[in-house]
């Protein structure tokens, strides 16, 4: 019988790819988190839409992959403890960026307000 070969012979991640995995998601999601720190005045509505739908794919790989780091045969019980402040700090960041990219996004979708007082004032001339 011929040795078995392609993805039935793979092995699982080591701890250390799972380990590269989180920092790769966390530089990703510090790329987005200096975005907001430094929110840029003349951002368009793509470029932070852009960087919310990011932020959610981010997240949710965060959470996956600290499962699997913590859950692994390797991992050393004595850094749960580093990894769940890891955890909480990911997650209060994560909930100031994702309402302040929404807020930025409904700002973008709002009329001026200088518009709108035009818009009446117009209205009024024209007597309406």
């Amino acid at each position: 019988m011929p040795a078995a070969t392609g993805s039935a012979t793979k092995k699982a991640p080591s701890l250390k790819g799972w380990i590269t995995k989180l920092k790769e998601i966390q530089s990703s999601f510090n790329d987005i988190w200096e975005f907001v720190e430094q929110f840029p005045d003349g951002s368009t509505i793509t470029e932070i839409e852009v960087r919310l739908q990011k932020l959610e794919e981010l997240w949710e790989k965060f959470g996956e992959t600290l499962v699997e780091i913590k859950s692994h045969d390797d991992f050393p019980p004595e850094s749960g403890d580093a990894y769940d402040k890891e955890r909480r700090e990911f997650s209060n960041r994560y909930y100031r960026a994702k309402p302040f990219l929404l807020e930025r996004i409904k700002e973008h979708q709002a009329p001026p307000l200088l518009e709108q007082s035009t818009h009446a004032e117009i209205w009024l001339f024209l007597g309406g």
